[in-house]
This record gives C-alpha cells, structure tokens and sequence, in this order.
C-alpha cells in the first residue's frame, strides 16, 4: 500500500511539475534549424519558395499521406498551400513576402485540432555554390502542450530539411532567378509599335522583325545588338510594344518604322533561361524583387532575345529582361 501511495504522490508530483512548466512557458513557442544544402542558391530557394514543391519534402506531409492538400497559385504574395487531415489536423501557408534567393515569409493559419497562428521564416545565404538555409517557426500553442513544443517541432523541421536536401538531388538546376543591379547606357532603335491581344505577340513581333530585316538591308543599316521588345504596357490580355532593332547611328525611320533613343538608366535585369513563352516566371521573381525593395518603375520593360530560339534547344535559350528604376527625388 505504501508502494501505492507513493506512486500516487510522484505521480502527482509529476503532473503539479508539468502544469507549473505549462503555465511558465512562452505563449510562443520560436524553434531554428539550419542546414546547408548540397544545391545552388536558386534551386533551394525554388523548392520552398514555389508551393507547388511543398510536399515533395515537407514532413507534415509525409506524416499523413491521407491528409487533402491544395495549392492556390505558387510562390506569389497572397498564394497558400492548404491542408486537411487527420494527423496533422487542418490549416494553410499564406505568403507574405519573398526576396529572391534570399527570403521567405509565409504566415501559418492554424485551425484544427486547435486554433492558433504563427510565421514561417526562410533565410537562404550562398555558401561557395551550396545553400546555408535558416529555418524559423514562431507558433502558438494551447498552454497544456507548450513544454513538448519545441523538441517536437525542432524534430520534424530537421526531418524536413533532411527530405529537402533529398528533394533537391531530383530537381533540375535552374539557372533562373539571379536579379543584378546594373547600369544601361543609351541606345539607339529602329523598332515598330503595336497595341495588340496578347496571344497575337509571337506572330506580330515575328512579323516586325521580318519588315526591319528588310528595311535595314535595303538601306544599309547594320544592328548594333541582338532584336528587343520594349513593353510599354502589359493589362490581362493585351500589350502596347515595340519590335526593336538596336543601331549604332541615328537613322532615319519610315511609314510604320520609328527611329527612337532608350535613355541611360540604372536598371534591374535578370537572363531567362527558357523559350520566350516562358519568361513569365522571372517577370514575376522580378516584380517581387521591386516590391520587397521598394523600388519603383522608371519607364517601360525590356526584353532582349540574346539567342534565337528556333535554332537554340529550349533550356539554352536566353532572354535578358530589363527592369528600369526610377531615380529617387532629390531632397531639399
């Protein structure tokens, strides 16, 4: 009997030491890992980055295989990756912001078993060609299961970064995603401008090329770079742009050619590796990059067709998309 009672007061004792540590813990629970990542920068940073990647390595993923999981939209501000099951109970990823190749945030919704929210945190820094990447959770949890949180969640995040370097042996290399701050000087054009569907753009600019060609070599005018388009607007499925051809000299221009000057600007570039028709990924991992640094637009976009793709294999073909910046005002 006394082996009984004295189970019973450690026993007791346990549960009165738990509570007292329940009640003493943080509200939020923070948890960091770090790894570094045998892929390049912009491979990492693709695989967590695009929510189309998440369950090929995510941990909750794989601990309920029977769970529902949905992405809306990739890896543009306000896109989630939503989940329902069993096991790991119901809630979604909301991206907030996105450096590219260099930052994360995504805001954790939490809504059964329990209600809470919390931040995903990504860090990402190159290491000699591999990826040094920072794993951070800020969460809530109810006050009986704070003590247990940290060693759990720091278990199945390492688990997580052990399936992402996994994942990333299987994903192709992307040579996309590198933006560079550079300075374009002046250039000289010969182009013709058309507002047009968007889905007519290949046929038209293909077409506007073929009438500079012949232009040019009617009257002896050499280009002095490779064929442009200059994008003045781009609005759900139309585009106001210019079909461009670089020259070294003022020249004159004719019935539907126009002679123009792109001025010198500080600018935001990137080269697209892929077909023209792909180019949307990196507009869009350029327009996240002004965002996050708050720049603005100092004039139309450009893109320069540095090989031509009806010759070049489609992942060796190279698009250089310029992003002008606007010069800040100057302050009196």
């Amino acid at each position: 009997m006394k082996f009984l009672k004295y189970l019973v007061l450690v026993i007791l004792g346990l549960i009165a030491i738990y509570i007292i540590a329940c009640l003493s813990s943080n509200k939020i629970t923070e948890v960091v890992v770090k790894r570094e990542l045998s892929a390049d920068l912009s491979t990492s940073f693709t695989a967590v980055n695009d929510f189309n990647h998440y369950q090929n390595w995510n941990e909750w993923s794989k601990m309920d295989t029977a769970a529902n999981f949905e992405v809306v939209g990739s890896s543009n501000v306000g896109d989630k990756f939503q989940w329902d099951g069993e096991e790991i109970g119901t809630g979604y990823l909301v991206k907030e912001s996105s450096e590219p190749n260099k930052s994360i945030h995504n805001h954790m919704v939490f809504t059964a078993p329990w209600e809470s929210e919390g931040e995903d945190l990504w860090a990402f820094a190159d290491v000699n060609g591999k990826t040094m990447v920072t794993w951070t959770t800020k969460s809530e949890a109810p006050w009986y299961m704070r003590p247990i949180m940290t060693p759990m969640l720091s278990g199945t995040m390492e688990k997580g970064l052990d399936n992402l370097a996994a994942y990333l042996e299987t994903m192709p290399v992307s040579k996309n995603g590198v933006f560079i701050k550079e300075k374009m000087d002046e250039m000289k054009y010969l182009g013709i401008r058309n507002k047009i569907a968007a889905s007519d753009l290949v046929h038209v600019l293909t077409d506007s090329y073929e009438k500079l060609g012949t232009y040019c070599n009617e009257n002896g005018i050499e280009m002095a770079g490779m064929p442009m388009a200059i994008y003045y607007t781009w609005e759900n499925d139309s585009t106001d742009v210019v079909a461009a051809f670089p020259v070294s000299e003022t020249v004159e221009g004719t019935d539907g050619i126009d002679f123009g000057i792109i001025p010198a600007a500080n600018t935001l570039s990137t080269v697209h590796y892929g077909t023209p028709e792909s180019t949307e990924e990196s507009h869009e991992g350029m327009y996240a990059f002004f965002m996050a640094k708050n720049l603005e637009m100092g004039g139309p976009v450009y893109e320069i067709y540095l090989t031509d793709p009806t010759i070049v294999e489609a992942e060796l073909n190279q698009t250089k998309i310029i992003y002008p910046i606007a010069e800040a005002p100057e302050v009196e």
